[in-house]
């Protein structure tokens, strides 16, 4: 199986594919996330279809993954993924908000996100805070 997009190395691609996809039809949320991560260098319009419906699901790395997908075309709707994934719990999102926010000027928004990711484990916050002169963070 796919954990945040690295193979376990014991199933067939072709088998995994195919369970994944009989999960996901049938409604498994997580699976409508994993087929996503395992297709969507490939297939970037089947990975952005499932990472889509398991964001409408509630999904939040998927919401953050789609976020991501979106970006550059969409930007607002990617700040509005990445705000429903970090309301969910998600602390990568919390950091693409931060930088976000950061990016726009609004230091105090962009350092309550890295220091509550950071709070949930989140390395990359982790370093931004810890170099926080790097993006005007300073306190």
């Amino acid at each position: 199986m796919y954990n945040s997009g690295v193979r376990d190395g014991e199933t067939e691609p072709d088998a995994e594919r195919a369970a994944l996809e009989r999960a996901a039809e049938a409604g498994d949320v997580d699976a409508m996330y994993h087929l996503a991560v395992l297709v969507v260098e490939a297939e970037p319009e089947v990975g952005r279809g499932w990472y889509e419906r398991a964001a409408e699901a509630g999904h939040a790395q998927a919401m953050n993954n789609l976020g991501t997908l979106v970006a550059k075309e969409d930007p607002q709707a990617a700040r509005r993924l990445y705000e429903r994934s970090a309301e969910a719990g998600n602390p990568v999102a919390m950091v693409n908000l931060g930088v976000l926010h950061s990016r726009s000027g609004d230091l105090g928004a962009a350092r309550a996100l890295f220091e509550r990711a950071a709070e949930l484990g989140d390395r990359q916050a982790k370093r931004i805070l810890r170099w926080r002169w790097i993006v005007g963070l300073r306190r």
